[in-house]
């Protein structure tokens, strides 16, 4: 049963752990529905398509978002009760700093089975479809339309340009292909008629009277012709290939990593997955050490500690992604690796701050920030 105090706490962190998480997630987003929208003017995808593969790409950063708006939120609630002395009142009345955090260990707990669910289950299947909805969008948005005496981008590598449009419907006479797409990257082909459509594997030209020129490995042109001839160029996002290891189950990883197939890859993603829900509940101790204490600019030093900190295990999370991939250092030890430190640097802080002892050098470093504020506000007046 959750206490008053405990309530309150909890209360405090929840407005800024929505709006952090709002606010991240939107600027992180921001170059992705760039991307996307680009293709419904590029390509004529549908709306509706564009904001479904937008909603199967906010999950894939969800993992990372949760934790850093748990940290926001718990150092900038710490930090204005510090400032406002209630947390020095607390602690006149008895309230010591476990019974403090305590709340805030449930809150983490609670974002950690979010970021668990999300990072074992959702976040790969929605990676899945991310890819199939974005290749299936792209061909079926390919120009199929083309005006005659004019040359016309069908797709990414292939141009047509057609004297004349048919009596058929959607046949073309005269024409002219460019291809920079493999089997017949810079190939010419000309064909007397024909007729062109889009499928899974691309392009499709069903010709007649053709002419294929191409240059081939020993710098000689080469000449095929044909009466008949149904040609398929492939474009981007049309190959159907194998799972990546972020779009794979977790039974899938499990498999390879420690399988007959031996994968480095799978195990570090395998690792990844689990460990990332376990540093909420380390993000969440750490922040709420780190948060108390602070002086009357609280919020400003929330934000600045809580990106330090989000910065330093974001590098240590590469790190150990290329070392674990690379076969240096075994995946679990890698991947684990910045959930260890932070939390021996959380029970650090923990034991500083519960004798109301500062960290070292955390007065001369927010200090000399302070300075810097100061001189940038002086600056701008």
């Amino acid at each position: 049963m959750l206490s008053k105090l405990d309530r309150y706490t909890i209360t405090e962190c929840l407005p800024t752990f929505a709006v952090s998480l709002g606010v991240l997630s939107f600027v992180l987003m921001m170059p992705r529905v760039a991307r996307l929208f680009d293709l419904v003017v590029a390509k004529g995808v549908p709306l509706y398509d564009t904001l479904t593969m937008l909603a199967y790409s906010l999950p894939a950063i969800l993992p990372l978002l949760l934790p850093l708006s748990l940290l926001l939120s718990v150092l900038l609630a710490m930090g204005r009760m510090s400032a406002d002395s209630e947390v020095a009142a607390m602690r006149s009345c008895g309230v010591s700093l476990a019974q403090n955090i305590r709340p805030i260990f449930l809150l983490s707990f609670v974002v950690a089975i979010l970021t668990g669910v999300t990072s074992v289950w959702v976040q790969p299947l929605s990676e899945h479809n991310f890819r199939e909805a974005l290749q299936t969008s792209v061909v079926n948005g390919i120009n199929l339309s083309a005006e005659a005496g004019t040359f016309t981008n069908l797709a990414k590598g292939v141009t047509l340009y057609a004297a004349r449009v048919g009596e058929g419907e959607g046949t073309l006479e005269d024409i002219f292909i460019h291809s920079s797409n493999q089997p017949l990257a810079g190939a010419v082909i000309t064909a007397r008629k024909g007729l062109i459509s889009s499928g899974e594997e691309g392009v499709s030209f069903d010709l007649e009277g053709v002419e294929i020129s191409q240059i081939d490995a020993s710098g000689q042109l080469r000449r095929t012709t044909a009466k008949e001839s149904i040609i398929t160029l492939p474009i981007e996002f049309t190959e159907r290939t194998s799972l990546r290891d972020a779009e794979k189950p977790i039974s899938t990883l499990f498999a390879e990593g420690y399988g007959e197939l031996d994968n480095e890859d799978a195990r570090v993603e395998l690792h990844r997955r689990f460990a990332l829900p376990v540093s909420c509940l380390i993000i969440g101790l750490l922040g709420a050490s780190l948060g108390m204490h602070h002086s009357r600019s609280g919020k400003s030093r929330g934000i600045l500690l809580a990106l330090a900190i989000f910065f330093i295990y974001y590098a240590l999370s590469s790190l150990g992604t290329s070392l674990g991939k690379n076969g240096k250092v075994d995946a679990g030890v890698a991947m684990w690796m910045p959930n260890f430190i932070m939390a021996a640097l959380a029970i650090y802080a923990f034991k500083r701050k519960n004798t109301e002892r500062p960290l070292p050098l955390e007065a001369q470093l927010f200090s000399s920030i302070a300075r810097i504020r100061g001189l940038f506000r002086g600056g701008m007046k």
